[in-house]
């Protein structure tokens, strides 16, 4: 069944239960995993966080297991990742309650859903940058962070303008954060731990979403409906009426759980693309150029107005964020757990044993770019890449993962950063204090001061 060898993947386990913790959590996975790569190939086997480990790599294997969900392999985050998004959210439920929430949230993230949210994320863009302008000194981080965070609270979880003043929205970032910091820590609960912090962090974030439900709650007493301008229904308020599996509507800690995990996976991920793209685009000044090309024939074929049809229209802001995201991963990798016995690369894998995904090696070592030399070698940012013959086949770019858990809000998180990348390109221009500032990549990537820039407004065309 498992090939000539039939055994399991090399490799140093460590010392039981102990293994590449300390040094993962000290120098990150990625700096880690690098020598081990290199040593054992694309799959090897380590203790880490007090579990059996196989580190999964290579583009045939990562996307075989992603897609075996629900077969060979289950969702299986570490329990610091479980406590702090919470056991009944989208990515930490398994079997048909995972299927049912899916089913749930899904509505709010098709592409007929995300073109009705563009009008609103243009007047958001525009407005942030109006305001980083006025400013001029800003900290990309902290600025991106403040455009994302109000689309998906106020755009899609429907929270009331109330709870996202921008002193609301200061404090929440700062929240997030350690709350963030935390994920991957050891659980340990005490005071000064990242674990701690973000254990804080959760309990002043799942108040504010009490509070916002209580209000979508009372408007729907009042016949209000809690619908956003135009008639627009949002996400938090369809999760009202959402039932599970078995048809029950859910409870409070459920819905709690799904809008703080939405609240991380809509904000966090797109605000880390954006600020790399600053810096990226900042460096590249043909590769802004290029996008500043592509806005002028937009306007002059559909005129000022940027809707669904005119981000359809932006391929070459495609290209550049398929290249941001092949360079600069936001998810580095993810965490299954094996169902039953099955062969990955001629060697064992138990059940019971986890997987560590390394998504980022996959998009790393794309086939379609290994030994290619010039401007298109695989070590180069050149969206060019995505607009040739090559790009435009079946590859190993898989950002947003593959199969059943594949990232729900994968056409928001693109049309949030396009429409971002699209009032840039029209109206700004900027320098960044450091370009070669040290960038931390895990748990997402984030420049350590976070990226101090000058923006200023362009004169207007015409």
């Amino acid at each position: 069944m498992f090939g000539s060898r039939g055994k399991l993947p090399p490799g140093n386990m460590g010392i039981p239960y102990v293994g590449d913790t300390f040094p993962m959590l000290k120098d990150s996975a990625l700096a880690v995993n690098k020598p081990k790569l290199a040593k054992y190939g694309p799959i090897f086997k380590v203790w880490l966080l007090g579990e059996k480990h196989i580190y999964v790599a290579s583009q045939q294997s990562v996307i075989k297991v992603l897609n075996g969900e629900h077969d060979i392999v289950e969702g299986d985050w570490p329990k610091s990742v479980v406590e702090l998004l919470g056991a009944q959210s989208v990515p930490c439920t398994y079997g048909s309650t995972h299927a049912a929430l899916r089913k749930a949230v899904q509505p709010a993230f098709t592409p007929k859903a995300v073109a009705s949210y563009v009008p609103d994320m243009v007047q958001m863009a525009e407005t942030c940058g109006e305001k980083w302008a006025a400013q001029q000194d800003i900290t990309a981080y902290d600025a991106v962070k403040e455009y994302t965070f109000v689309i998906i609270l106020r755009i899609i979880l429907g929270f009331d303008e109330s709870l996202t003043s921008e002193a609301a929205i200061k404090r929440i970032t700062q929240v997030f954060k350690d709350w963030t910091e935390g994920l991957f820590s050891i659980p340990l609960y005490l005071p000064g731990t990242a674990y701690y912090k973000a254990l804080q962090g959760r309990r002043e974030l799942l108040g504010l979403i009490q509070q916002n439900m209580d209000l979508l709650r009372a408007q729907v007493q009042k016949g209000e409906a809690g619908l956003q301008p135009g008639g627009r229904t949002t996400c938090g308020r369809m999760m009202l009426d959402a039932t599970d599996e078995e048809g029950k509507p859910l409870t409070d800690t459920q819905l709690k759980d799904v809008f703080l995990s939405l609240m991380f996976a809509g904000h966090d991920t797109s605000a880390s693309t954006i600020m790399c793209l600053f810096n990226e685009l900042y460096k590249h000044p043909e590769v802004l150029q290029k996008l500043r090309d592509e806005q002028s024939s937009i306007r002059r074929e559909r005129g000022d107005k940027i809707d669904d049809g005119a981000l359809q229209d932006m391929k070459y802001a495609d290209a550049v964020i398929k290249e941001m995201m092949r360079t600069i991963p936001v998810v580095k990798y993810v965490f299954r757990r094996a169902q039953r016995d099955f062969e990955l690369e001629g060697y064992l894998i138990p059940k019971g044993w986890k997987l560590a995904v390394l998504i980022y090696n996959v998009l790393a070592n794309d086939s379609r770019w290994q030994g290619v030399t010039g401007d298109l070698a695989a070590d180069k940012f050149n969206p060019d890449r995505w607009l040739g013959e090559e790009g435009k086949r079946v590859g190993g770019h898989i950002p947003f993962g593959s199969g059943p858990r594949m990232c729900l809000g994968y056409i928001l998180a693109t049309a949030e950063i396009k429409v971002m990348l699209a009032v840039l390109a029209r109206g700004f221009e900027w320098t960044v204090d450091n370009p070669n500032e040290e960038l931390n990549v895990f748990p997402l990537p984030r420049y350590v001061d976070g990226l101090p820039m000058k923006l200023r407004k362009l004169a207007r065309e015409g």
